[in-house]
């Protein structure tokens, strides 16, 4: 279990998490949704190590984020990414299997063979779009068969039969693997109901909700209903 205990940052004295506690069982896909602001991304940093809280605890069964263990059986996958453009795709992949040692390459060869990208594979970094950087990056994700996956904004800049696509190996792989995805799409969302938690005021709380009326909650807070009423009048 991926558990979070009393989890405080905060930036220049405004504190964007407050004594957050929640916890991940390891499988099945949860979705964590929340204003621009909110600290999500700030969150998915604490847990993977990239960035230190002021307080609290981050732990995978015994083992605290700052261990080997744990770095051993968590992959992130940020929204914004830099990659190596030097390396050809395979290079790439070949580095960061090393990193992992329950790497499956067969799935990786299934998976790039199935988002167009196998012939692709020799060719530089560099010259990868950025829906091609974001398969190779999803397509070593899904490879490297971590218990727990976190990824932000995956679907974006993605074509929709690709997003298609990636929703259901998503959805296979967290038969056995834990997917965490912070999400603004609301169809991701309807896709993965299952479990949906709302970041807001520091705060992580599960929502018992649909995700439909997960969506019109959000249009009905004050801030989002006042830009509406001024968008009717123009």
């Amino acid at each position: 279990m991926l558990s979070i205990v009393g989890l405080f940052k905060k930036y220049q004295n405004k504190p964007i998490l407050k004594n957050l506690n929640t916890s991940f069982d390891e499988q099945g896909v949860s979705i964590i949704v929340g204003m621009n602001g909110s600290g999500k991304t700030t969150l998915l940093n604490c847990i993977t190590g990239l960035i230190r809280f002021d307080s609290g605890q981050v732990m995978m069964g015994e083992h605290c984020n700052d261990s080997i263990e744990f770095k051993e059986q968590l992959f992130y996958l940020p929204s914004d990414f830099y990659l190596p453009e030097y390396l050809t795709g395979n290079e790439y992949a070949k580095f960061i299997f090393t990193r992992f040692k329950n790497s499956d390459l067969s799935k990786f060869d299934v998976i790039t063979k199935m988002l167009d990208l196998n012939e692709f594979l020799d060719v530089t970094l560099e010259a990868y779009s950025f829906g091609m950087k974001k398969k190779i990056q999803i397509a070593i994700a899904l490879s490297v068969n971590v218990k727990y996956l976190i990824g932000d904004e995956i679907f974006s800049g993605l074509d929709f039969e690709t997003t298609l696509l990636v929703q259901e190996l998503i959805k296979q792989t967290a038969k056995t693997k834990k997917i965490i995805i912070v999400s603004h799409d609301s169809s991701t969302l309807d896709f993965y109901p299952d479990d949906l938690r709302i970041l807001q005021h520091g705060v992580l709380s599960k929502y018992t909700g649909s995700a439909k009326e997960l969506i019109n909650e959000f249009r009905d807070k004050e801030g989002f209903r006042d830009k509406l009423n001024q968008l009717a009048k123009y």
